[in-house]
């Protein structure tokens, strides 16, 4: 064998040293984002709105209107079809989401459900 194969230092051994150079340049750095992040304080969002409007909601319709999830200036309630005619008036009357932005659909297949969303606003 030549020289060159037997050197520790060529080949795949200097390829590994470097990686595990990198690899703890990475950890320190990752040790340094965490050092950073733990002094945070995470601030729940204020969802009073959304929970108004779906008191509201549930309040008229009872359980006709379910909730399905609510986030910063968004709510999304279920609504089965029969009802959805009578929801829609009390939307744009009661609460004033006059603005049907879009209405999208989703299929599920497996459980014969086509899902149809519509997105409203003031």
């Amino acid at each position: 064998m030549s020289a060159k194969t037997r050197d520790t230092y060529s080949g795949l051994y200097v390829i590994a040293r470097k990686n595990k150079e990198v690899k703890n340049k990475m950890t320190d750095i990752n040790n340094d984002i965490n050092q950073a992040t733990s002094n945070l304080n995470i601030v729940e969002p204020d969802l009073k709105i959304e929970h108004s409007l779906y008191s509201q909601l549930s309040s008229e319709f009872k359980d006709k209107v379910r909730l399905v999830y609510t986030k910063p200036n968004r709510i999304k309630i279920s609504v089965e079809p029969e009802h959805i005619i009578e929801v829609a008036f009390f939307l744009k009357n009661q609460l004033g989401l006059d603005h049907a932005e879009s209405v999208c659909g989703t299929d599920y297949p497996n459980e014969n459900v086509i899902e149809v969303i519509y997105h409203l606003n003031s």
